[in-house]
């Protein structure tokens, strides 16, 4: 586990209670200076890190990580079928790892959900890469659940056109 991860899980621990970074470096027997650059990279991942002199950092929101269990719950919930479920910390796009899905295991449904894409494709060509913090999440039809990210479902009867059609 990358150091950056590491202090991410130990502000998740510490909720919004602020952490020194002395402590942290103890805890992670790194130098404060290593802190301080793992602090930096969650920042440009999209992370909230309030950092404070004299009383260390933490968390602005603490995030919920994506659990699939509660998100088979929620499709109990709302009748819909419970298709296969792939969740990725970090994937380089969901809608191609939903197509790769759809050619192997043809008229299967599945859902694929992402903590964060490096090459997301966004509408009419736009980027879509998604940050940790500010990604989406579609169920087939767009419904907006939380915020999480969910590319659709693989339907392989349609033609690949670019993406995966709603």
């Amino acid at each position: 586990m990358k150091t950056k991860d590491e202090i991410l899980n130990i502000l998740k621990d510490n909720g919004t209670a602020f952490i020194s970074g002395e402590d942290i470096a103890k805890r992670l027997f790194v130098t404060r200076a290593a802190v301080w650059k793992g602090i930096k990279a969650l920042e440009k991942e999209g992370h909230e890190i309030e950092a404070v002199t004299n009383r260390g950092y933490r968390l602005k929101v603490v995030q919920e990580s994506i659990d699939a269990e509660k998100i088979v719950a929620y499709l109990a919930e709302t009748g819909a079928n419970t298709p296969k479920l792939f969740i990725y910390d970090e994937v380089g796009s969901t809608n191609d790892e939903a197509l790769k899905y759809a050619k192997e295991h043809p008229g299967e449904e599945a859902v694929f959900i992402a903590g964060r894409q490096t090459a997301g494709r966004g509408r009419r060509g736009r980027g879509g890469a998604a940050r940790h913090r500010g990604f989406r999440r579609r169920f087939g039809r767009h419904r907006a659940v939380r915020k999480r990210t969910c590319r659709g479902k693989a339907r392989p009867q349609v033609p690949h056109q670019g993406g995966i059609p709603d």
